[in-house]
C-alpha cells in the first residue's frame, strides 16, 4: 500500500477527508497488535502521507489543517479522529519527527467547542465507518486532553 499515492489520489478526487477518516479504499491498516482495529493508522498517514508530500509541496499542510477543521463540523467520529491526529502531531512535533508545526489555534478552539457541545452524545458511543461502535471514546478524549496538557502544554 502506497500511502503517499493514496493521499494524492484522495486530493485529486476531492476526498482528503475520506482519506483522513480511513474510509473504504483509503484505510491505512494498523498493526494487528494495535488495540483499535478498524481505525486508520494516523501515525502512518502523517509520516508516510502528509509529511512525505510536504517535502515537495508545503501546501499539503494547509490542506491538512483545513480538512481537520472541516471534520469538526461533521460527525462525532470525526471529532474523535481529529483528537487522534492532534495527539500524534503533538508527539511528532515534540520529538522532532514532524517537518512542520501545525497551526493549532483555530483547530484547538473549535475542537474544544465541539467536544463540549457533543459530550453527551459521544459518551453514548461513536460509530466507525466500518460499523464498529466505540463506547469508550469520551474516556479516550478525556485522556487525550489530560496528556496534551501535561506533556505538550496544549489545552483543548
Amino acid at each position: 500500500m502506497d500511502i503517499e499515492k493514496m493521499l494524492l489520489n484522495s486530493i485529486i478526487n476531492n476526498e482528503m477527508i475520506f482519506f483522513l477518516r480511513g474510509e473504504e479504499e483509503y484505510l491505512v491498516e494498523v498493526s494487528q497488535y494495535a488495540p483499535e482495529a478498524g481505525l486508520t493508522d494516523v501515525g502512518k498517514v502523517l509520516s508516510k502521507g502528509i509529511y512525505k508530500i510536504y517535502a515537495y509541496d508545503d501546501n499539503i499542510k494547509q490542506k491538512f489543517e483545513w480538512s481537520l477543521l472541516q471534520m469538526l463540523d461533521m460527525s462525532d467520529f470525526d471529532i474523535y479522529m481529529v483528537c487522534h491526529y492532534l495527539m500524534s502531531q503533538l508527539f511528532k512535533e515534540k520529538n522532532g519527527l514532524s517537518p512542520f508545526v501545525l497551526s493549532k489555534d483555530l483547530i484547538l478552539e473549535k475542537l474544544s467547542f465541539r467536544i463540549n457541545e457533543r459530550e453527551s452524545y459521544i459518551k453514548k458511543g461513536i460509530e466507525y465507518p466500518n460499523g464498529y461502535m466505540n463506547t469508550n471514546a469520551m474516556s479516550e478524549i478525556q485522556r487525550f486532553r489530560r496528556v496534551s496538557k501535561e506533556k505538550y502544554n496544549v489545552i483543548f
